[in-house]
């Protein structure tokens, strides 16, 4: 009887062992499941890099996104010209926010590469990139679809310029 008690609690244990390996082992593996840009950026020191995990758009619609936010003016320009923001752009939106005007623009870029802009009829795989001049960030939300695309411009730009 003892040995049957024994083999039960053995058998119990691997597999609490198991689901909890299943369940944290590639957190473990990948970093806490964070994007491809949040690893590209996180160690610079002139930005404050996030990352949120199924943010919440709607009743039906969760995303993950990660947060560029320039620590400073220089900062953000700077950033926007790696991320290939045209100059024109730059200077016509730092214009609006010296007036007083509140600045955003959006795009779609190729997954994990906010600086190469893309149609997406031609890319199955994209993130929609949306910048608050206003704030010195930068969203890039990781998308499977153009409506979830639409959905989220609509809920950032209701909530960027209330």
């Amino acid at each position: 009887m003892k040995n049957w008690r024994l083999k039960f609690l053995v058998v119990s244990v691997a597999c609490v062992l198991a689901v909890v390996a299943v369940k944290y082992l590639p957190a473990l593996l990948c970093g806490g499941g964070e994007s491809e840009v949040y690893h590209r950026y996180e160690h610079r020191d002139d930005l404050k890099v996030g990352f949120v995990k199924d943010y919440r758009v709607d009743d039906s619609t969760t995303v993950d996104v990660t947060t560029l936010t320039a620590k400073d003016s220089a900062g953000w320009e700077a950033l926007l010209r790696e991320l290939n923001v045209k100059e024109e752009t730059i200077k016509k939106q730092m214009e609006a926010v010296k007036s007083g005007k509140t600045a955003v623009t959006e795009y779609y870029c190729m997954n994990n590469h906010p600086e190469q802009r893309i149609k997406v009829k031609e890319c199955p795989d994209f993130d929609l990139v949306i910048y608050s001049f206003n704030e010195y960030v930068t969203y890039i939300f990781d998308i499977n679809t153009i409506e979830q695309g639409r959905r989220i411009q609509a809920h950032k730009n209701n909530e960027i310029l209330k």
